[in-house]
């Protein structure tokens, strides 16, 4: 088996990081390009609050500077010898990353078992397991 991209989503939790340190290792082992990315939710209905002083769309866009920084931020931590490409991708966590590994020509997704804990992941559901039926490639969750 020939592993030359591998992808990695993160939502900066510490089981993602986890993950990170995994995929990096991976990348290292393999030689392949590590791709991290995160996904944020897009927000929808800008034109009705353009009374308002700071906008959805304003509140958007600050949504994907900080997260492009916080990306960054964690390439400075992956030894420089791994090829990588970093990317803010907006939509549904699953159906983004499963895309995001097809157009990048992933042979791997290596993804947290979990991220957000609570309220906040029994609504969304377990992005991994929905990664895990619609991807295209093998998936390696970490726990």
């Amino acid at each position: 088996m020939t592993i030359n991209n591998i992808l990695c989503p993160t939502d900066f939790s510490d089981m993602a990081n986890r993950a990170i340190s995994y995929a990096a290792e991976m990348a290292l082992k393999y030689d392949a390009t590590l791709h991290l990315v995160s996904v944020i939710n897009e927000i929808h209905g800008f034109d009705s609050f353009q009374v308002l002083a700071i906008t959805p769309r304003d509140i958007h866009e600050h949504m994907l500077k900080i997260t492009q920084e916080k990306l960054d931020e964690l390439t400075s931590d992956i030894r420089p010898s791994i090829p990588l490409h970093t990317a803010v991708l907006e939509g549904h966590p699953s159906t983004e990353i499963t895309r995001a590994a097809a157009e990048f020509d992933c042979d791997m997704i290596v993804i947290a078992s979990h991220g957000r804990t609570g309220l906040e992941h029994i609504l969304i559901g377990s992005v991994a397991e929905s990664v895990t039926r619609h991807s295209h490639c093998p998936v390696l969750i970490v726990k």
